[in-house]
C-alpha cells in the first residue's frame, strides 16, 4: 500500500500555484506559510533550503523537497543569502501563459519547479500532520516514476492547454 498516495487522495490535495523559477546568483526567495502544502524541484544548477529548525540543506538537480504542511522556507543561491518574497502574482500570471518567473540579475543558473497545494484541511490536518515538516528525496535515491513526474508537470506549466488545473492535481 502507498501511504503517501493514500493520504495525498483522502486530503483531496487541488494545485493552486505552480511555477517555473529561472535564477541567476545572487538570488533567494522567501516563501511565506501556505494553507497546504509546498514543493519544489531542482532542474539544473543549485539551491540551498532554509526552514525553521533545520541546517539549510542544498539541493541539485533532480532533488525534491516536500513542505506537507507549507511551512515557512527559503530557497536561495547560498546559506544566507537575502531573501526576498515570493510574488504569488507573477506565478499565477507565469502558470497562464507559460513563462518563466525570473528571479536574480545576470544569466541562469539554477532552474526550480514550485507549486503549492491545498487539501480538506478537515481530512488532511490529523494525516498530513504525520508526516515530517520537511521531506526530501534525493534524485539518485528516486525512482524513475519521481523523475516522469517531474518532466511531465515541467511540461504541463511550460504549455499551458485546456484542463491544465485537473492536470496539475
Amino acid at each position: 500500500m502507498d501511504v503517501l498516495a493514500e493520504v495525498i487522495r483522502v486530503a483531496q490535495v487541488r494545485g493552486t500555484v505552480a511555477a517555473r523559477v529561472d535564477a541567476a546568483d545572487p538570488w533567494g526567495l522567501q516563501l511565506d506559510r501556505v494553507p497546504g502544502a509546498a514543493f519544489h524541484t531542482v532542474t539544473s544548477g543549485t539551491a540551498w533550503l532554509t526552514a525553521a529548525g533545520r541546517s539549510p540543506v542544498q539541493l541539485g538537480p533532480g532533488d525534491v523537497v516536500l513542505l506537507a504542511s507549507g511551512a515557512e522556507h527559503g530557497l536561495a543561491s547560498a546559506p544566507g543569502a537575502r531573501l526576498t518574497p515570493f510574488d504569488h502574482h507573477a506565478a499565477e500570471l507565469a502558470l497562464e501563459t507559460g513563462s518563466v518567473m525570473h528571479v536574480g540579475e545576470g544569466d541562469c543558473r539554477t532552474q526550480i519547479l514550485c507549486a503549492s497545494y491545498r487539501h480538506d484541511p478537515a481530512v488532511a490536518t490529523p494525516l498530513l500532520s504525520l508526516l515530517p515538516a520537511v521531506m526530501l528525496v534525493r534524485a539518485a535515491s528516486s525512482d524513475r516514476g519521481i523523475d516522469t513526474a517531474v518532466r511531465l508537470l515541467a511540461g504541463e506549466l511550460a504549455a499551458p492547454a485546456l484542463a491544465m488545473a485537473t492536470v496539475l492535481d
